[in-house]
């Protein structure tokens, strides 16, 4: 009888927690930014990554932005999770 590890991951509960928050951070930033352009939030590296994809400074590219970066995250979240449990 083989014994369960306790500390593996459930890479999908962790993925979807991941992607919460940093899609809630993204929109947080963006709209930040919308507000006070002088305050230096993570946005030019958004436009960056994400500006080829639509990704812009307005309410519209805020919303796409945590999109792309929600997708983003809970793939390489859950590969990470899979992974980590795989190497126990």
């Amino acid at each position: 009888m083989k014994k369960e590890n306790s500390k593996k991951f459930e890479p999908t509960k962790l993925a979807f927690a991941a992607t919460a928050i940093t899609s809630a951070t993204a929109l947080f930033a963006t709209t930040l930014a919308l507000i006070s352009p002088d305050i230096l939030t993570i946005t030019p590296f958004l436009q960056t990554l994400y500006g080829p994809l639509g990704y812009s400074l307005s309410l519209s590219g805020s919303l796409l932005g945590a999109l792309y970066v929600g997708i983003d995250t809970f793939i390489l979240t859950w590969l990470f999770a899979k992974l980590y449990n795989r190497l126990l």
